[in-house]
């Protein structure tokens, strides 16, 4: 096993939006188990941090260039994630981190008419290590300022984005353990 790096994660998935019955809010899928353009995500490791993405904002996509999560502003944001916990899908058999998704009111039509279409992104931090198989494997998610769970068109995990696609745009260094 290699060194624990830290390093920044950045995940997708199918926006699993259900609305919440007699609530502005959707239920929604933030991440399930297995391989992602930023490592390996276990069910064991979900289950200790979903807590992480409890009261996240969520914003109109990641943020752009090299920019990095400080250029984000108030314009940005599409929402925010209020209570989160974990379970285990029924056709999947995945364990994922499932959240209640309240929509800012200026998106909430938008969300709802385009939701099969639409997916949700995780920007946050965490540790790894490099197996011995070469498997980036993320060992803890981390709450900092800029944690976030995101909307966005091009769903890579379980969506349009292959992988190794995801991996060239986000230049990912397994050797390293990190993304840029």
């Amino acid at each position: 096993m290699s060194n624990t790096t830290k390093k920044n994660l950045i995940e997708v998935s199918s926006l699993v939006a259900e609305r919440n019955e007699g609530k502005d809010s959707f239920k929604i899928r933030i991440i399930d188990e297995g391989q992602g353009s930023s490592g390996f995500y276990s069910a064991d490791l979900l289950e200790k941090y979903y807590h992480v993405f409890e009261g996240v904002l969520s914003f109109k996509n990641h943020p752009t260039g090299w920019d990095g999560p400080e250029s984000r502003d108030l314009t940005m944001i599409a929402g925010r994630i209020g209570s989160v916990w974990t379970e285990r899908d029924e056709k999947s058999g995945k364990v994922g981190i499932y959240g209640d998704f309240t929509p800012d009111p200026e998106y909430a039509d938008k969300i709802e008419r385009y939701k099969d279409a639409l997916g949700v992104s995780i920007y946050t931090t965490g540790e790894s290590y490099v197996d011995d198989y070469g498997v980036v494997r993320v060992e803890t998610l981390e709450k900092t300022p800029f944690t976030s769970a995101d909307i966005v068109i091009a769903a890579g995990r379980g969506g349009a984005l292959s992988i190794e696609s995801l991996k060239e745009f986000y230049n990912v260094d397994p050797e390293e353990g990190r993304t840029n």
